[in-house]
């Protein structure tokens, strides 16, 4: 019966494997869900040719981020498809790690629903493309895993400690999860060793282990004499960018609620359940628990130790995402791993009252069950026809008709729909505009100015240098110009429309012009 348990419990991670692959691939026909992705793909592939972020390329994200992907892109081909998969990937990781580690409190029914719903929240946006936060997290979950299981193992803390350290180079916020994490295992380990679980060695080790992802990213970029363009990126923008946010914890709180009660109007199916069965989780998880209740072989100081570490994880992550000031919706995914541990104790918690057991699990099923119905139907056709995403992206085929156009020498200034640079291996117009909106952003041109990264008014450098070719959105809604104008009265001087979809349009310079 051992033997039958043991093998019947690591068939819950295929199945989520599956529950992944079913709500997930049918976003594939969208080819662009934001447009951060595309940036990504445009780094990674410089670093697949031998070139490190930043030095080309600037992207006011993480190097670690770009790594991944490169990596990643090295294995499984650089295309829409790989990219997305990366995003997939990391939340089958992030969905297996949180049965593994509620199954230590909990019955596996109860493990595995909280998974399914983690994975069943990401059948919309902001859940769809694959962001900075899915492969952070993936690192997160494994590594509280291994602290959790192993506190009193110096190898696995220090293991534990490179996940985080990738982390924070992924997502530069989680350093205040790793810092506070670190402040507690020390507190723990050096003023209780052992009763607690990490012994006095595990703070060192939690801090060496962090410390090496940062000392290869170092290494890497030393060798590569662009120590410069890494401080200008990972400090000096980063800093000049914080400040563009002034909102505060409690404004930016206010909003995000806002934000999120919307988005529970919009995907109530998925959304509204997910909040209450979170709000009770987290109510469950701080009802006293008899010692005879906590599932051996642990004991009750034990799983105190525990969950004080999860919810360390929990607010301090949060705390980050406040403290930001920033309102992006792809934040929340940072928390959705931790939350739904508690809806895995609330759900295991109920196993005495069978009717109300019966019903939150009714409540996780309907999120399930609406992602399903969403997008299996596109999952299957995408899954079991070939080509049958590529065929919609409309991107792909404009990259084709613009290949034709080109002469050797012309460059491109995408505005928008930036992607097709990738398609092309296409450099940019001017170093900044790997991300598009970057180029009028002052928090981050002002610093790359006084760096002599970038000229003064870059902006008004590559206008004035008439690219041969200008891509743009179809709606013509620049959003990121102040000057909602500009752009129009720019192309209508100077360029002709030649190629238009309902999603995007290419512009040729017009016979006769010429750079200034």
């Amino acid at each position: 019966m051992t033997f039958i348990r043991t093998h019947v419990v690591w068939l819950w991670p295929v199945g989520l494997a599956v529950l992944v692959l079913l709500t997930q691939s049918g976003a594939l026909v969208r080819e662009v869900i934001d447009w951060d992705e595309s940036t990504f793909m445009l780094l990674a592939s410089d670093l697949r040719d031998g070139t490190l972020p930043y030095v080309e390329r600037f992207d006011n994200k993480p190097p670690m981020l770009f790594f991944i992907f490169a990596g990643w892109m090295s294995l499984f081909g650089e295309s829409v498809q790989s990219a997305r998969f990366l995003g997939d990937f990391s939340m089958w990781i992030v969905a297996v790690t949180i049965f593994f580690i509620s199954r230590r409190y909990v019955d596996d029914l109860a493990a595995v629903s909280a998974s399914a719903l983690y994975v069943a929240i990401h059948a919309v946006e902001p859940g769809l493309h694959t962001s900075a936060a899915l492969p952070a997290m993936a690192a997160v979950m494994v590594a509280l895993l291994l602290l959790l299981v192993y506190p009193r193992k110096s190898p696995a803390v220090f293991c534990a400690g490179i996940l985080v350290g990738i982390a924070v180079l992924t997502r530069s916020n989680l350093a205040y999860m790793a810092v506070a994490s670190g402040l507690l295992i020390a507190v723990l380990g050096l003023i209780w060793p052992g009763r607690f679980g990490f012994v006095r060695m595990s703070p060192f080790a939690y801090g060496a282990g962090g410390m090496v992802p940062l000392a290869i990213i170092l290494g890497i970029f030393a060798n590569g004499n662009a120590l410069h363009e890494l401080w200008l990126a990972s400090v000096e923008v980063a800093i000049s960018y914080s400040k563009e946010w002034k909102w505060g914890p409690i404004i930016a709180g206010v909003s995000h609620v806002r934000v999120w009660i919307r988005t529970m109007s919009e995907a109530p199916y998925l959304y509204v359940p997910f909040t209450i069965l979170t709000v009770l989780g987290i109510v469950a998880s701080l009802w006293p628990q008899s010692a005879d209740k906590i599932k051996k072989p642990l004991r009750l100081r034990q799983v105190r130790m525990e969950w004080a570490l999860i919810w360390v994880f929990l607010i301090s992550i949060q705390w980050s995402i406040l403290n930001s000031g920033s309102l992006y919706g792809h934040y929340w995914l940072q928390f959705f791993p931790l939350t739904c541990l508690f809806v895995a104790v609330l759900i295991g918690r109920l196993q005495r009252w069978m009717i109300w057991r019966g019903l939150a699990l009714v409540i996780v099923l309907i999120p399930v069950m609406a992602a399903m119905v969403r997008v299996v139907p596109t999952s299957l056709q995408v899954l079991t026809k070939h080509g049958y995403a590529t065929e919609q992206y409309d991107i792909l085929a404009a990259s084709i008709v613009l290949d034709d156009m080109m002469a050797p020498d012309d460059r491109v200034w995408a505005l928008s729909n930036h992607l097709i640079l990738h398609y092309l291996n296409l450099p940019t117009v001017s170093r900044v505009v790997a991300h598009p909106s970057n180029i009028v952003r002052e928090s981050i041109t002002t610093p790359l100015e006084e760096a002599g990264y970038i000229e003064p008014d870059e902006l008004r450098r590559v206008m004035e240098s008439l690219p041969e070719f200008i891509v743009s959105d179809a709606s013509e809604d620049l959003f990121y110009f102040k000057d909602r104008s500009l752009i129009p009265n720019y192309l209508e001087e100077n360029y002709d429309l030649v190629h238009a979809t309902p999603i995007i349009t290419i512009y040729r310079l017009k016979e006769g012009s010429a750079a200034n």
